[in-house]
């Protein structure tokens, strides 16, 4: 069972896709709710997305930044 905060981060530090661990953080931050993306924003950060065929909307692989480079300015 995951009952602590531990717990949680250490199984997911654990887990691998596609052979590759995740970066693993716990954000304690509010996390805004609502926020948009402009038209212009959303085309550059949909060149990483990989939808899925059977649901495109809810189900995509985001592609990692390379290193040094930005998505979105600021």
């Amino acid at each position: 069972l995951l009952l602590s905060e531990e717990a949680v981060l250490g199984f997911a530090g654990n887990m691998t896709y596609a052979g590759k661990h995740p970066s693993v953080d716990r954000v304690r931050e509010t996390y805004s709710t609502g926020a948009r993306r402009s038209k212009d924003e959303m085309k550059l950060l949909e060149t990483r997305l990989v939808r899925s065929a059977d649901v495109p909307k809810w189900y995509v692989t985001i592609a990692p930044a390379r290193p040094g480079e930005t998505i979105l300015p600021g």
